[in-house]
């Protein structure tokens, strides 16, 4: 649902505290993913009316913590280390990184409130272990209804003691009313479990696929700029959202070393993920456009969209050879 980056600088200075020194040395700013469960506390102010971090601790791994903190206006991290159960100070990996904020970048897909979000698909996961359990009571009805149930009636405890269930086997009573059968199962609950299964599968495969499905955005401002940029799906929204991440740790990453981006700069994703459809509504184009109601070079565009066509035909050309076909046939019948 979220993911944040945390923008770094190797440690010490360059030999002459100069930005090309840095540069040549290397010493470049450099990003690090952090999940969303590797936070696992934080602290937040309003500087300026803007909510900002003021605290932020971030778990490494699970022996070493690292805490940024704002302090004077100056961010400072000290790391501290998990040595025979006690939490330990390492000095050599604490100090300034003398930045006036602390230089973590977050991305929200799914947000809830400030550095909380919920799993975009969700709904998918819920439904996966509601899938995995369904089929787990299907296995086991199946396994009972393939052997069903034995009846035995009229036997001795003596006698019941010597049946063994096989093949050639043969069970006999002195009792001429014992009787001794299989009660087979109805099986109308394992098709109403079959039933379920598919329906479930069914709501899986639309849940999947909701990301990509067009959709309305509100008209608000986020919504409005979401528009201009033709994101009209879950999955066009987040290649923007990543965008704006990325672009946000540059900004930040050429501020820790002094330097200034570009006024073009700028990252661009590919988000064209429209949904390819399917080719059984072909047909449904394909009465259209003898109907009148859809042009040619639309069908062929959506041919090749739900890869009926390959990606190299070329609409164009395509239409161009399709009247020259038109024509030749029209010269003969004239000639006949």
């Amino acid at each position: 649902g979220m993911v944040s980056v945390l923008i770094n600088m190797p440690s010490g200075q360059a030999s002459d505290n100069s930005l090309a020194t840095a540069i040549k040395e290397g010493r470049n700013p450099f990003f690090t993913e952090i999940l969303a469960d590797q936070i696992y506390n934080w602290k937040e102010e309003v500087v300026n009316g803007k909510r900002t971090k003021s605290e932020i601790r971030i778990k490494v791994n699970p022996e070493t913590v690292v805490i940024y903190k704002m302090v004077d206006g100056n961010c400072e991290f000290k790391t501290i280390n998990k040595v025979d159960a006690k939490w330990v100070e390492n000095v050599e990996l604490s100090g300034s990184a003398n930045f006036p904020r602390i230089p973590l970048e977050t991305a929200y897909f799914k947000r809830v409130r400030y550095m909380e979000a919920k799993p975009a698909l969700w709904n998918l996961a819920e439904q996966n272990v509601k899938y995995w359990q369904q089929q787990s009571d299907q296995d086991s009805i199946l396994a009972f209804a393939r052997t069903g149930t034995y009846f035995a009636k009229g036997f001795a405890k003596d006698e019941l003691k010597t049946v063994t269930i096989g093949a050639n086997k043969l069970i006999s009573s002195t009792n001429p009313n014992s009787d001794f059968r299989v009660v087979e199962y109805g099986g109308k609950s394992v098709e109403i479990g079959e039933a379920s299964l598919d329906k479930l599968q069914k709501q899986m495969e639309i849940t999947g696929l909701k990301p990509e499905i067009q959709s309305t955005v509100n008209s608000t401002a986020t919504g409005m700029v979401i528009n201009s940029q033709a994101a009209n799906s879950d999955i066009k929204v987040w290649a923007i959202v990543i965008e704006d991440l990325l672009e946000r740790c540059y900004q930040t990453a050429a501020e820790r070393i002094g330097a200034t981006l570009p006024s073009d700069f700028s990252i661009d994703i590919y988000r064209d993920f429209d949904v390819s459809g399917s080719r059984e509504d072909m047909q449904t184009l394909l009465q259209m456009q003898l109907q009148g109601t859809l042009s040619r070079k639309t069908l062929l565009n959506e041919a090749k969209r739900r890869e009926v066509l390959g990606s190299k035909v070329n609409s164009v050309e395509e239409l161009a050879e399709i009247d020259a076909e038109d024509f030749h046939t029209m010269s003969n019948m004239g000639g006949n």
